[in-house]
């Protein structure tokens, strides 16, 4: 019985065949496996969210926050309501006059100069500072103080026509707090006619001479 070696041809038919058939092997045990999840591999912490660049404010039942003029000296006119709060800074606790509760029957207006009476200190129940109702005032506007005093000034008159003035060190703070009390503060009265009739040049520069010239009277009385 002779022997006859393979030829290439063969030889290489006889590669080729062996390779086929590891490779439908392959493709029948990956269709067998069960298909995979995402979760992580054991042992491995889960993969953290991506942060979100939305921004959030508050619940949707939280009312929306509102900007505050703050004055030279730390006085901030808030939104109270319909109404405005101005609200002193705040100060060091001093249980002498808390536990005195005296009160000054006669005082200085720290904002206008004007005499008015008041109690020294809030009661437990009330709020600090100065509360504006709406009618309260009858005109407000902006305008630049003095030089090295107030670089902008609210001024603003009462019922009365009595003068009021806050200083400001910028003018979009002092316009904020115009704009405060326009809105929920200042009822315009009518004249003779029925129209109304907002406070002029006029009625503001007589109102400070009255003021100033109440102050001057003050300054210058020698009795209790």
């Amino acid at each position: 019985m002779s022997f006859i070696p393979a030829t290439p041809n063969r030889t290489v038919f006889a590669v080729l065949a062996v390779m086929a058939v590891a490779v439908l092997g392959l493709f029948m045990r990956r269709g067998a496996e069960p298909p995979t999840t995402g979760a992580p591999p054991a042992g491995l912490p889960p993969a953290e969210p991506e942060p979100s660049h939305a921004l959030v404010v508050g619940d949707e039942d939280d009312e929306p926050d509102e900007d505050v003029a703050i004055t030279s000296d730390g006085w901030a006119f808030v939104p109270d309501g319909d109404e405005v709060q101005i609200v002193p800074p705040p100060e060091p606790d001093d249980p002498l006059i808390a536990s005195l509760g005296e009160t000054s029957p006669v005082h200085v207006d720290r904002n206008t100069g004007a005499l008015e009476e008041a109690q020294r200190g809030a009661l437990p129940h009330a709020k600090p500072g100065e509360h504006l109702d709406a009618g309260d005032l009858i005109g407000a506007r902006v305008v630049r103080g003095a030089v090295g005093i107030d670089p902008w000034r609210l001024e603003a008159l009462g019922r009365e026509h009595e003068y009021r003035a806050w200083a400001f060190e910028t003018e979009a703070a002092a316009r904020l707090a115009c704009d405060l009390l326009r809105s929920r503060i200042v009822r315009v009265p009518n004249d003779e006619d029925g129209t109304p009739h907002a406070p002029d040049e006029a009625d503001y520069t007589l109102a400070l001479a009255m003021t100033e010239r109440g102050v001057a009277d003050v300054a210058t009385d020698s009795g209790d």
